[in-house]
């Protein structure tokens, strides 16, 4: 109901402007000739006016948008939340045939109204989610890393400047010594990068 009014509002305020700028047009060719200077101001006028209404229909088409990406972003927010914190929340994980339903339901509207680094990290999810093994803490861990980084990524498309939030910000609030395990994780990855140079350039 409140979307509707404030559409009608915008409306108004569009068709209001409009009628200013036909007015200033008239005026701008009447005084023409007669008053350059004055004719100026009336230019100088409709391009304010001009303005004015296109900025008015770029907040409303924001606005509009900014409610289906939070509602969208919402639900994917809650539902891996919970599958990803089930144990420590005293739940069972989602099993696979509802975790492929809510795929299903979700992504149309995700590609229609996500924006291109959520759409992405998304879909990086996704497919670390059914490459990782649940027993191991290393492969958990890293997947909720990526969890976090499109978490990262719905807070900046929906206006958050994210300026002081590093790797772990997030995890850090559900999970204790996540820095410990970032450290260890990026010296495991490391030390795989130098056994596969090794591999590629043996030492003689």
């Amino acid at each position: 109901m409140e979307n509707k009014v404030t559409n009608w509002k915008n409306a108004g305020i569009g068709l209001l402007g409009l009628g200013v700028m036909g007015w200033l047009t008239i005026t701008l060719f009447s005084t023409l000739e007669q008053a350059p200077w004055q004719a100026l101001t009336v230019i100088l006028a409709v391009f304010g006016s001009a303005l004015t209404i296109a900025s008015n229909f770029q907040s409303q088409i924001r606005s509009e948008q900014r409610e289906h990406k939070r509602e969208i972003y919402e639900k994917i927010t809650h539902f891996f939340f919970e599958n990803l914190f089930a144990l420590k929340l005293g739940q069972e994980p989602k099993t696979e045939a509802e975790i492929t339903q809510f795929l299903i339901q979700v992504t149309p509207k995700l590609v229609m109204w996500g924006s291109d680094q959520v759409v992405k990290s998304f879909r990086e999810f996704r497919d670390a989610g059914a490459r990782h093994n649940s027993d191991s803490q290393v492969s958990v861990i890293v997947l909720m890393l990526i969890y976090e980084q499109m978490l990262l990524n719905i807070r900046k498309d929906l206006g958050h400047q994210n300026q002081a939030l590093v790797k772990g910000s997030i995890l850090g609030i559900f999970i204790n010594n996540i820095d410990e395990y970032i450290a260890a994780i990026s010296e495991l990855q490391n030390f795989s990068q130098e056994q596969s140079l090794t591999e590629v350039h043996p030492r003689s």
